[in-house]
């Protein structure tokens, strides 16, 4: 069981491939966007990862997403490392099949979701830029804090956390579609995009939930520390 040079993964992420889909995808370090700049190259590092991992590990925790509170006993890069995950997921995954519905809306359609199949190139695009400057601001700067390198000539991270608790990035979506209701007599393929929709909403609650309740709060307090201590 390690995080990479294996295909073997952790029981807290292992899957009967039966019963694995898009929304189980088991997670791995080394589904990141920058793999090489990551700072999973110390043997050390690693060593410690693989023990979280496995003192992480429960037979009935398969096959679900993780909670804040379970990452919050975890160390930080692996934090990083899962919420990178989460983001190829949403990336690879999400959008692709939501702009699959998008393409394939036919008979009646509400007028919110013939808005939407207007503006949703826009928030394709939003929600890529937003993902990408996620791990080459924020992530990058936690992972530098973690390796006690501090850029004193940059804001601190505690308002840049008061920032982040206002970033919604599918507010503008759930607005438009009143939270994903579901009008009387629309056509099928507009409830099948609208679930998905409210779904993904939820995952990125979730998703948003362990960076403003467990990465951020960490980060600001390390950087609070080196601060002092120059």
């Amino acid at each position: 069981m390690r995080v990479s040079g294996t295909a073997a993964l952790p029981l807290l992420f292992l899957a009967k491939p039966s019963k694995l889909t898009d929304m189980e995808r088991p997670f791995s370090p080394s589904y990141t966007r920058n793999s090489a700049g990551d700072s999973f190259s110390s043997a050390q590092k690693v060593a410690q990862l693989n023990q979280w991992l496995e003192s992480c590990a429960a037979e009935q925790h398969a096959n679900r997403r993780l909670t804040p509170e379970e990452l919050a006993q975890c160390p930080t890069e692996l934090v990083v490392a899962y919420l990178k995950h989460q983001h190829y997921v949403f990336i690879k995954k999400r959008l692709p099949y939501l702009n699959y519905l998008v393409r394939n809306l036919h008979g009646h359609l509400s007028a919110a979701v013939q808005d939407l199949q207007f503006i949703f190139p826009i928030f394709l695009h939003d929600f890529i830029e937003h993902v990408y400057q996620e791990e080459d601001t924020l992530f990058a700067r936690v992972l530098a804090l973690e390796n006690k390198q501090l850029d004193a000539t940059l804001p601190s991270l505690a308002d840049m956390a008061r920032h982040h608790a206002h970033d919604d990035i599918l507010r503008g979506v759930r607005e438009m579609t009143h939270r994903y209701r579901i009008g009387k007599d629309v056509d099928l393929s507009e409830h099948v995009l609208l679930t998905a929709l409210r779904l993904i909403d939820e995952e990125m609650a979730q998703h948003n939930r362990i960076e403003d309740e467990v990465l951020l709060p960490r980060a600001v307090a390390l950087e609070a520390q080196l601060r002092l201590a120059e």
